[in-house]
């Protein structure tokens, strides 16, 4: 059974079952939930969110699109 708080985030435990997923992608910084230590697993992801998180997975640091102009 998973603990108050099994990992990154308070409201994510080993009984998600994205648990593994969110704590793979936590580790890896790509996906930091709020500031307060939730991730609010049933709230949607915003576009910002998402273009953040595809950032960061791709190694992104912001000045791609600048180079090219």
């Amino acid at each position: 059974m998973g603990s108050l708080h099994d990992g990154a985030f308070y409201d994510i435990t080993s009984l998600n079952r994205a648990y593994k997923e969110i704590t793979y992608l936590a580790q890896g910084t790509i996906a930091n939930g709020g500031t307060n230590g939730y991730f609010h697993p049933g709230q949607p992801v915003t576009r910002a969110e998402a273009a953040t998180m595809i950032g960061r997975a791709l190694n992104l640091d912001g000045t791609q699109a600048e180079k090219r102009l």
